[in-house]
């Protein structure tokens, strides 16, 4: 249906969006245990030479700066096998670990008009840029550098994008929502080294006040497979990664 009304929109030129279905939206996952540098190209190639049908794979980044983490996310096809991926365990020599990916809870921000509450994909809407406020893309925009003073294109006011979540324009979670997503908390790749209402300088000055545990022999822990030492040290890579960022 959805379909529909987008074609109709488009032949009459009438500005729209669209909310894709849920069961038309891809499957996702997370691949982990492939470190820092994988070719996404080719895991694709790997994946759909085992049958299945990505149409997308990327390594994910830290939300504030970007930095790259040692997760993928893969979009599959929803064929009838689609599930199987969760069987998959090693990529070529590579011992990995797949999981349902859980997107973060938060306002949708199209890439195409810069409007809240859908995505550039089901966008009908004409192009807005961030920079020159142009009727194109921001990433088609010929400004390249950081633009010092930028003036909103959503409140009008200089000084920050439309895309800070200070802006008064930025829509803001409700409570019940915001208490939701604190109770029932999606796939984070820092999740291991976040405390609530701790800032990471607390945390670490608290630690180094601590005395240090002996160190303990991987022969005690007899049971470890290799497996759990390679999601050891991805783990290890986000937390000096994340020390790195607040130094």
């Amino acid at each position: 249906m959805y379909k529909n009304i987008q074609e109709f929109c488009k032949e009459n030129e009438y500005e729209y969006h669209v909310i894709i279905p849920k069961n038309e939206r891809p499957f996702r996952v997370v691949f982990k245990g492939l470190g820092l540098e994988y070719d996404t190209e080719k895991l694709k190639s790997i994946l759909n030479n085992q049958g299945f049908q990505v149409t997308k794979a990327i390594r994910l980044t830290q939300q504030r700066n970007r930095q790259p983490l040692p997760f993928y996310l893969v979009e599959l096809v929803k064929t009838p096998n689609v599930e199987e991926i969760y069987k998959v365990n090693r990529i070529g020599i590579l011992k990995t670990e797949v999981e349902e990916f859980r997107a973060r809870k938060q306002i949708t921000q199209c890439f195409n008009c810069n409007g809240f509450g859908h995505s550039a994909t089901g966008c009908g809407y004409r192009p807005r840029c961030l920079k020159c406020e142009g009727a194109h893309r921001t990433n088609q925009c010929t400004i390249k550098e950081r633009v010092e003073n930028p003036k909103c294109i959503n409140c009008g006011k200089i000084g920050h994008v439309a895309a800070y979540r200070g802006c008064e324009k930025f829509p803001k979670l409700e409570k019940t929502q915001q208490n939701k997503i604190n109770t029932l908390r999606p796939f984070s790749s820092t999740r291991s080294v976040i405390k609530e209402n701790v800032s990471f300088s607390q945390l670490f000055k608290t630690q180094k006040q601590q005395p240090m545990a002996a160190p303990t022999s991987v022969s005690e822990f007899p049971n470890i497979n290799n497996q759990e030492i390679t999601a050891i040290k991805n783990d290890l890579t986000v937390i000096f990664s994340t020390l790195r960022e607040i130094q």
